[in-house]
């Protein structure tokens, strides 16, 4: 018989109210919700759906060994990263686990939450992201056949996702890693069933196949991702980082000419700065040779990326993963810093890049 966890909710506004109705689903059945805590002076010591308001955040401890609490959860979606560390460094120094709600929902009309998270890196920054897509600019590209190659990496994915709301006449990603991009077409397909999505399995290093694709959909636009982007294994599999990411993107770069696309937006990084890696060589070596394209009918853009928080293979993972298993943490340079977006940030950056390029 599986044992009764107690749970408090850190929280006693809307979202706690939501929380405890998610929890109150079957599958939850192991959990008891004691009770509430907040900081609002105003409630402490009411009570909230029959749930007593038990105390302040700083009374945590006091109310986790009182009640034998095993998960608390955090559901204040619209409390800083600040608030966030400084309820976790509470959490940390009691014997509760912890998990949060998502803060997606802090500003939409709901009366829903999702399920219970663990925190992550964002939770702990929370930076106020602001949508630089306006209904103008969404028009920019509306009716539009986009292809986005490297469509199931983390950033391309997230542009298809970005795309979908811009009622485009339909999406192709193309990639060359097979179960990714069976994933995105499934997510693509639950999510945005109103939009045509085409997965195309193809290597950009491919120049015949890429051509047939680009002329059977004659996209307007396309934003090439599709790129090693490993510095570490670059240096160990040079050869391979020029057939992709220098070979591979001439490919694109040379077809979209040839067919005379409207716009070209090239995903690049900031290594591409005074390069010191063939990773960051390769990149820079293809903004040169974009930036010596001369076409009437193509605009070219190019976008560089710092640290993506949270993509596949960046360097919080890593880091997590390092910690998770005991350490060390390991870094290229003690003097380096680092300086990080959102995939929603660096994926409406992209966008952006594609409507106001000239």
């Amino acid at each position: 018989m599986t044992q009764t966890l107690n749970v408090i909710i850190i929280g006693a506004g809307k979202a706690g109210l939501l929380l405890l109705k998610e929890l109150n689903q079957p599958r939850y059945k192991n959990y008891n919700v004691v009770g509430f805590i907040d900081d609002d002076e105003k409630k402490l010591g009411t009570t909230v759906e029959n749930l007593e308001v038990l105390g302040s955040i700083n009374q945590l401890p006091q109310i986790v060994e009182k009640y034998d609490i095993g998960l608390s959860i955090i559901a204040i979606p619209s409390a800083p990263g600040k608030t966030i560390t400084r309820i976790l460094d509470i959490i940390q120094s009691t014997n509760s686990n912890f998990m949060t709600v998502p803060p997606i929902f802090q500003n939409l009309k709901i009366n829903t939450i999702s399920s219970p998270r663990k925190i992550s890196v964002k939770d702990l920054i929370r930076a106020p992201i602001e949508n630089v897509l306006t209904e103008d600019s969404m028009r920019e590209i509306k009716d539009y056949t986009i292809l986005i190659t490297g469509a199931a990496g983390s950033i391309g994915s997230e542009i298809c996702y970005q795309l979908a709301g811009c009622s485009p006449a339909r999406i192709i990603g193309l990639d060359a890693a097979e179960t990714p991009l069976f994933e995105l077409a499934n997510t693509m397909e639950q999510k945005h069933k109103k939009v045509k999505f085409t997965p195309i399995l193809a290597n950009i290093q491919d120049a015949d196949r890429l051509k047939e694709v680009i002329q059977k959909y004659n996209p307007s636009i396309i934003y090439h991702c599709a790129a090693f982007k490993h510095v570490g294994m670059m240096e160990a599999f040079p050869r391979e980082c020029v057939k992709n990411n220098i070979q591979g993107s001439i490919n694109v770069i040379q077809i979209a000419l040839e067919e005379n696309i409207e716009r070209f937006v090239f995903v690049s990084t900031d290594k591409a700065v005074n390069p010191v890696n063939i990773m960051g060589s390769s990149k820079r070596i293809i903004e040169k040779y974009i930036l010596n394209q001369k076409s009437a009918d193509t605009k070219f853009m190019i976008v560089r990326f710092g640290n993506v928080l949270e993509s596949n293979g960046s360097a919080i993972p890593i880091f997590q993963e390092q910690i998770e298993n005991g350490g060390p943490v390991l870094i290229t340079d003690e003097r380096m810093e680092r300086y990080f977006m959102t995939i929603t940030e660096a994926a409406q950056l992209v966008i952006q890049a594609s409507i106001l390029g000239k």
